[in-house]
């Protein structure tokens, strides 16, 4: 997030370091709630998985509203990946097939093997941006990237049999278990391209539900390439990387919650499955090198391009999204 204190909306930014409050939950929230009365905030939200983290753990002690999020129990749920393999099977949703590891010290490649087969997906249960994530095609893989690999020491993990298959997302910003606003997308390359899939939306909606979230809320999903079935793989109680192409496409997830958070009238939801967006720094980049003509720019790009040249210094620290 520290890139954002050189965008030009950015009034004043304060680098607190979560690190220092690791395990004083209170002096957090009072120098939260220092800040905002300071610089009169309105409303507090987080921008990373870390900041959602403490957010979640003392929303309760702040005295700003906070933008609507997840109880600690649904974020801990939520975030680790076996019990949302756990909650998927009992829900009757479609999942891989996947083992629990309390760490690599416990996999038996045979038995995994005979179990899960080649390839498999071996990852930690509560880490995040494919850290540790390992896809193993084969025994020797396993054993390289993970048995043998002395820098391989996360733990607890899952095992899972990889599908073969397009990784597609789900968004979700629900409360109180209804899905408010919701956006299906594909990638390609540095293109997100937004997707209608009911089946998909149908079992955020389930889980949801079930759970009675609240909050925004990020799934991991394959569809087979054979027989276009989907596994869901994963869910992520966080903002995630492609919401300001959302937005762009006409689906605002910050204003939704932010409209919630005040009692406010939820904002209309267009429909934006075929829209199809990159970020404003791969479009500069396309039109400065002759590879994009500007006229032949669709809504939602000129959208994103309009955002970032407005904001460059923001825009060139982002490049890469």
């Amino acid at each position: 997030m520290r890139p954002l204190r050189f965008s030009r909306y950015c009034r004043k930014f304060v680098d607190l370091e979560l690190a220092d409050y690791e395990n004083d939950r209170a002096g957090l929230a009072k120098r939260v709630n220092e800040l905002c009365a300071r610089y009169r905030i309105d409303l507090v939200m987080p921008g990373d998985f870390d900041g959602q983290a403490a957010l979640v753990a003392i929303k309760g002690e702040l005295s700003t509203p906070v933008f609507p999020m997840p109880s600690q129990a649904q974020f801990e749920e939520l975030n680790d990946k076996w019990r949302f393999q756990q909650l998927c099977q009992r829900l009757g949703l479609p999942i891989p097939k996947a083992v629990h590891l309390p760490d690599k010290s416990a996999i038996d490649a045979d038995a995994l093997e005979a179990e899960l087969g080649y390839p498999m997906v071996i990852k930690p249960t509560g880490l995040g941006q494919s850290e540790g994530l390992v896809i193993a095609a084969d025994r020797a893989a396993l054993t390289r990237e993970v048995l043998d690999n002395p820098d391989y020491d996360h733990g607890p993990m899952v095992a899972q049999s990889r599908v073969d298959g397009r990784d597609i997302g789900l968004d979700i910003f629900a409360v109180d278990g209804e899905v408010l606003c919701n956006s299906a997308h594909d990638r390609d390359g540095s293109k997100v391209i937004y997707l209608a899939n009911d089946t998909f939306l149908e079992a955020a909606r389930r889980i949801a539900r079930e759970l009675k979230l609240t909050g925004v809320y990020d799934f991991d999903a394959l569809v087979n390439d054979q027989d276009g079935t989907l596994h869901l793989l994963e869910c992520n109680a966080r903002f995630w990387g492609t919401i300001a192409h959302a937005q762009w496409c006409g689906r605002n997830f910050v204003k939704t919650g932010i409209a919630v958070a005040f009692g406010q009238p939820v904002p209309e939801q267009p429909d934006i499955a075929g829209c199809t967006v990159r970020s404003p720094a791969h479009l500069l980049v396309r039109i400065l090198t002759f590879r994009q003509a500007p006229r032949r720019l669709n809504r939602a790009e000129r959208a994103a391009l309009r955002q970032g040249l407005g904001d460059p210094v923001a825009m060139l620290l982002r490049a890469q999204d």
